[in-house]
């Protein structure tokens, strides 16, 4: 009996080191997990501010500020400016008033989730992501941030 159980606990182990130590992740998740890495470390890099912002409410689109087409220069959107932490946390400012929350990069990096402290959170799907700009859309807005200078 003593042989059996031996056995049996021999062939469990071997079967449990059997896995083949070649198998590696496959390889469009590794892309995503290297592009959300690299988004993450964009994002917090800087301190951002609106090069465009348009509103979508109500079946209609209405550009609120764009700097390409001076339209709202001297508005509150030119003042506003996003910091994203490291920590998740972000605060968004526009001179006089801060409203502070938690983000995260959600869908393999393709959309931005922003939560505030009192609880709203809005997601964006990112249309592009570089060192220059971040385009994000929701059903109700648009916008287009670029670094702060």
């Amino acid at each position: 009996m003593r042989k059996a159980l031996f056995l049996l606990l021999f062939v469990a182990i071997g079967s449990l080191q059997s896995c083949d130590d070649r198998i590696t992740p496959n390889e469009s998740l590794k892309e995503a997990l290297e592009q959300a890495q690299k988004r993450n470390a964009l994002l917090v890099q800087k301190t951002w501010r609106f090069y465009l912002y348009e509103n979508k409410s109500n079946g209609t689109s209405s550009v609120i500020y764009s700097e390409k087409d001076g339209i709202g220069l001297k508005s509150e959107y030119s003042r506003i400016t996003y910091v994203f932490k490291e920590d998740g946390t972000f605060s968004i400012s526009n001179g006089t008033n801060t409203m502070n929350g938690k983000w995260r990069l959600a869908q393999m990096a393709t959309s931005l989730e922003l939560t505030s402290d009192s609880g709203l959170t809005s997601t964006y799907t990112i249309n592009q992501f570089s060192e220059t700009a971040i385009e994000c859309e929701s059903a109700t807005d648009k916008f287009i941030l670029i670094p702060k200078q």
